[in-house]
Formats: structure tokens, C-alpha cells, sequence
């Protein structure tokens, strides 16, 4: 099983490398016939993704296509907000029913604390301050589960409470609550692992520490 897990990891970079490939040459290219290649090879990452994912080829090459511009990572942003009793805020987000951080994708245009704080806010109606930049994580080499068609940065900040008296979203949260460490709900693999509510933990607990990175 190990070794099945291995290989499909080793097809889905191989698959993101060969969409990244596609991408940047389809921006810069200038011959209609290499453009033509370029979206076969496209076209062929995605079915990579699709033998080893649980999507369609044609949804993969979609998403692939949207992309425009020299390819490069994704952000996704998550909050580390705690309470006076020690414990973090999770948020059930309403899409799986699972919990996680506050967070999301990065928007254009905004500066990384605007975008944690923006979350923050949104998905659990707390107003908070980032702080401290905990970890930049590659979303693959943590473990995140399902697979995504692009590659992805996780970045980790702790945020001090400003004011609390905020709702949530009822678009994207179900409910809010605080844990401890020991006590933890069922986590959004794809957005959240336990060892990344450890590292934040870690970190609030021992200020001052280095930002980690892969």
C-alpha cells in the first residue's frame, strides 16, 4: 500500500510539473503548431490527474485551462486564533461538514495579513489581528488529501482576538467553537491536518520561534 502511495504521489507531481510546462508555454508561445502541442501536453496532465484522483479528465484539463499567466503556487491561508483557556478556533465548514481554521485561497490585491484577517472575520465573524507568521508549508509534502490540480502554499499565522461579538457566515460555517488539543473534532484533511493544529499550538505557546518552511 505504501508503495501505491508513493507512486501516485510521484504521478501527481510529475502531472503538475507537466501542466506547468503546458501553461507557461501556451503564455509565451508564439507558433500555432507548438501551441497545439502545448495543450496536448496539457491535456495529457490531466488525465494523469484523473488515473490517480477521483475526477473526470475533462474537469482536470477545465481547471488547468483557467489558469493563465506563468504557473505558480496557490495560497491558501489559515488563522490561528486562541482563547484565554488555551484552546484554538475551529470553524465546521458548511461544504464537508468537517472543521478547520479559519482560511482560504489568497485574493489578488490583497496583502497577506488583510487576506488571514479577511477570513478570519467571514468564517467565524471574529475581528483579530495576524501577528506572527508561523509556517509556509507545501500542501503535497504534508499530506493533504484529496489531490489538487495545482500546487498549493500553506501559510500559518497567529491572530489575537480584537473583537468577538461577530456571527460567522452562514454561506460557508455551520458553527464555531474552541478546542483543546486533546480534544480535537473531525478535521478537514484537505484543508487541515492535525500536525499543522500541533505546530500552531507549538508556536503560541512558544513565541519567539522561527517561521517554519519546506
Amino acid at each position: 500500500m505504501s508503495d501505491d502511495r508513493g507512486t501516485a504521489e510521484q504521478l501527481h507531481t510529475l502531472a503538475l510539473q507537466l501542466a506547468a510546462i503546458a501553461q507557461n508555454g501556451i503564455t509565451f508561445v508564439r507558433d500555432p503548431f507548438d501551441a497545439e502541442r502545448y495543450e496536448q501536453v496539457r491535456t495529457i496532465s490531466a488525465e494523469l490527474m484523473a488515473l490517480i484522483g477521483t475526477g473526470a479528465a475533462e474537469d482536470f484539463r477545465k481547471i488547468l485551462a483557467a489558469e493563465i499567466g506563468y504557473a505558480t503556487p496557490k495560497v491558501d491561508v489559515r488563522a490561528g486564533v486562541f482563547d484565554q483557556q488555551g484552546r484554538i478556533l475551529l470553524i465546521q465548514d458548511r461544504s464537508d461538514e468537517l472543521w478547520t481554521p479559519p482560511g482560504g485561497w489568497a485574493d489578488l490585491g490583497d496583502t497577506p495579513r488583510q487576506v488571514v484577517e479577511k477570513e478570519a472575520k467571514e468564517e467565524s465573524g471574529l475581528i483579530v489581528r495576524a501577528h506572527t507568521m508561523v509556517a509556509c508549508l507545501d500542501r503535497d509534502t504534508q499530506g493533504h488529501t484529496p489531490k489538487l490540480p495545482s500546487s498549493v502554499y500553506k501559510q500559518f499565522y497567529l491572530c489575537d482576538i480584537l473583537d468577538a461579538s461577530g456571527e460567522p457566515s452562514p454561506v460557508e460555517t455551520l458553527q464555531i467553537s474552541w478546542f483543546p488539543l486533546d480534544d480535537l473534532p473531525p478535521l478537514s484533511a484537505t484543508r487541515i491536518l492535525e500536525h499543522e493544529i500541533r505546530m500552531m499550538f507549538e508556536h503560541w505557546k512558544n513565541p519567539g520561534q522561527p517561521t517554519q518552511f519546506d
